[in-house]
């Protein structure tokens, strides 16, 4: 990440995607945003796969510096059935 042409604070906009079975996603990332002090920040449940063995989840927060968009990236990206972060 080049901080140089970036501006803080940042609006961020993410998806998860979460294996279907995954359990309190959205109680999870809500612990997430409330250890980082993201007070403002969103999450949304998005679609299913075809198959349904996935879901998407819509995040977004305002972030006030670098060192806290890399925690909450470290953070999401260590939820129990995450298959990805977009």
């Amino acid at each position: 990440m080049d901080s140089e042409l970036m501006q803080f604070p940042v609006q961020w906009h993410g998806r998860l995607l979460m294996h279907a079975e995954a359990a309190d996603v959205e109680a999870a990332v809500k612990r997430i945003y409330l250890a980082l002090g993201l007070g403002g920040a969103t999450i949304a449940p998005g679609r299913k796969s075809s198959s349904a063995r996935y879901v998407t989840w819509q995040v977004s927060a305002v972030v006030p510096d670098l060192a806290t968009l890399r925690k909450l990236f470290t953070m999401l990206e260590s939820l129990p059935g995450l298959k990805m972060l977009i």
